[in-house]
């Protein structure tokens, strides 16, 4: 599957497991196509866990 150049740009895209392998590989595809990205904090899952449950 291909993308426009920038496809995402002004998006924000969620991936988790982006530490190392298919997730990883996935991460740097997105970045490339322009979404705003934020490397997660402990804090931020920290949060995510609380409003999930």
């Amino acid at each position: 599957m291909t993308f426009a150049a920038e496809a995402f740009r002004g998006q924000v895209v969620l991936v988790t497991g982006g530490a190392q392998g298919i997730g990883l590989a996935i991460a740097g595809a997105f970045a490339r196509l322009g979404p705003r990205w934020r490397w997660p904090t402990s804090s931020m899952t920290r949060r995510a866990r609380r409003r999930s449950s």
